[in-house]
């Protein structure tokens, strides 16, 4: 019990039976044949699952070319779709590859199946709503990029998406928000190429706007980005538009308001880069993954060497590029020119700057806006000068910078005595013996700008003072004081001493030509500047060519007077 029964012994002769021979032979060929069978079954499903991969761009071509025949086959892939989307909102957080290829395939067809197709932006839009948190990044990508396709073949309005985009903003997805962002700037500036909508660009604008004065950062940052570069991009220039923006410049986040500052200021490529770059150190990042492509598991001295050489072409790259940007920039005050009330809004400004608590170099920069709107619209600002006062040291860093918005707010409306304990330090701090020759120069410098701009700043004592650096040894130190001298010698010579005001200068005060300029008073032009001299040009031009023509009309006189002669010469 328990073993198997003996095979029975081989008969004399040493070959089997010829049963047993053919009953292996049978069961062997029988098991060929079915491991044939299988293979081609398996080939047969392979070759049918790539039919079927492949079928799906081969029908989204028929579809298009003929949708009338193909609406059975459109009803088949919307159902199919429907049931995946089901399953899809079970778990959404895990990719599903042919789900997204059969998003993308309806968001291609649909456009040619006006009636049936839709619904398809409803449904993704409803997916994304419901689930952006969870989803997996290509899927969402997918749904995104479905709906743009479709908003570019004008599928529904632009509206219908803003909201979810801006939710999806508030992700940590850094090529979404990118992408995102690029669709929406450039879709606004396609819609007003040929006419625009003044309704839907109000509703934009009041969108946007509501988005700029949200809590959340990434959203307002992008609102405040969209308001940038469409204005940039000619789309919304008016004046309800600067208006808007303006209202940013007070908004409690530091690259919002810096980045309105630069476009009010007339920067065209400065302001974008602290709202759309997701950090300040992608530069060394772009030089780091050059030197990536290049560093080994062994270092070696040929491999550093090579290391060196990337790295130096890579800098090189970047100082090129920004060195082209900064050609590029073109100032523009038109932004400037179009606000409501820029006094409300110079003195809010200095307010904010006042306050502190915020970097340094961000309230510099709102200075210079200040500056640039108390001399664009001829604004009293008593306040900003005794502020700028305290920064106006020596061995401050950014000191050029202080005396360069105390220039910019300098105008003729400004009272002399709001601007002559500014320049009185100035000249105590700066323009001393004691200073470096920069120092002085800076100092010489500035206080000329100023008083080209103001009236009634210097004495004639301290004119005296400052005239008398003329002779310093420094070459810098000497042409900033002659230039000053050249700048009094136009707007007041009487101050100046009689053997430094020039033949033209002197010519006029015996002429009487010459008035000393008071404040409040307004020098009013009965004529267009520079009008006398473009006539004496052409006066000029007259005379050269009536000499011309006389001396043509001479030399025609000598050659016939010559041919005369030759003739009598033959004669004789």
């Amino acid at each position: 019990v328990g073993h198997p029964p003996r095979r029975p012994p081989l008969p004399s002769g040493g070959s089997p039976p010829l049963l047993l021979v053919a009953a292996c032979t049978g069961r062997h060929q029988a098991s060929q044949q079915a491991m044939a069978v299988a293979m081609t079954g398996a080939a047969a499903d392979a070759s049918g699952a790539a039919e079927k991969v492949m079928s799906l761009p081969q029908l989204q071509s028929l579809m298009k070319k003929d949708p009338e025949a193909y609406e059975v086959e459109f009803d088949q892939q919307w159902k199919h779709f429907v049931s995946m989307m089901e399953i899809f909102k079970l778990k959404p957080q895990k990719p599903n590859g042919s789900f997204g290829e059969q998003v993308m395939f309806l968001a291609h067809v649909s456009p040619s199946f006006p009636g049936k197709g839709a619904a398809l932006p409803g449904e993704l839009i409803g997916a994304l709503d419901e689930h952006y948190e969870v989803m997996h990044t290509s899927m969402r990508q997918t749904l995104v990029q479905a709906l743009i396709l479709l908003r570019n073949r004008g599928q529904f309005p632009c509206i219908r998406t803003l909201p979810l985009y801006f939710k999806l903003f508030k992700l940590s997805d850094k090529s979404l928000r990118t992408q995102i962002f690029t669709h929406i700037v450039r879709d606004i500036s396609q819609m007003n190429v040929k006419s625009k909508s003044q309704k839907v660009n109000k509703e934009l604008r009041d969108l946007f706007f509501s988005r700029l004065k949200d809590g959340e950062a990434e959203v307002s940052r992008r609102a405040c980005a969209v308001f940038v570069s469409l204005y940039r991009k000619n789309v919304w220039r008016d004046a309800h538009v600067v208006n808007l923006m303006s209202a940013g410049l007070v908004h409690p986040d530091v690259k919002i308001a810096a980045a309105l500052a630069h476009l009010f200021l007339g920067n065209k490529t400065k302001g974008l880069e602290g709202i759309l770059d997701e950090s300040d150190d992608e530069s060394d990042k772009e030089v780091d993954d050059v030197v990536k492509d290049v560093v080994g598991a062994k270092k070696t001295a040929r491999r550093e060497k090579r290391v060196a050489r990337a790295r130096k072409a890579a800098q090189k790259a970047q100082t090129k590029k920004k060195t082209k940007e900064e050609r590029a920039t073109h100032i523009n005050f038109v932004a400037i020119d179009l606000l409501h009330d820029p006094q409300t809004l110079a003195e809010r400004l200095l307010q904010r700057v006042a306050k502190g608590g915020e970097p340094f170099h961000f309230r510099l920069l709102l200075l210079h806006l200040t500056g640039r709107l108390v001399s664009r619209h001829s604004l009293l600002l008593p306040n900003l000068y005794p502020y700028l006062l305290k920064y106006m040291q020596p061995q401050q860093k950014e000191v050029t910078q202080v005396l360069a918005c105390l220039v910019e707010a300098s105008h003729a409306q400004v009272p002399p005595d709001d601007l002559k304990p500014v320049v009185s330090h100035v000249m105590k701090t700066f323009v001393t013996e004691v200073q470096a020759p920069e120092v002085i120069e800076v100092g010489l410098n500035g206080i000329r700008e100023v008083c080209s701009r103001a009236v009634n700043i210097l004495s004639e004592d301290e004119l005296a003072d400052l005239v008398g650096f003329r002779k310093f040894k420094h070459k810098g130190v000497a042409m900033a004081a002659r230039s000053l001298i050249n700048t009094y010698r136009e707007l007041d010579p009487n101050l100046l001493h009689r053997s430094l005001r020039g033949r033209q200068a002197s010519m006029a005060l015996s002429r009487g030509d010459v008035q000393a300029p008071e404040y409040g008073t307004q020098q009013i032009h009965d004529a267009i500047d520079g009008l006398d001299l473009l006539v004496a040009k052409k006066r000029r031009r007259k005379g050269s060519a009536g000499s011309d023509e006389e001396s043509g009309e001479e030399d025609e006189d000598d050659e016939g007077e010559d041919e005369e002669d030759e003739k009598d010469e033959k004669d004789e």
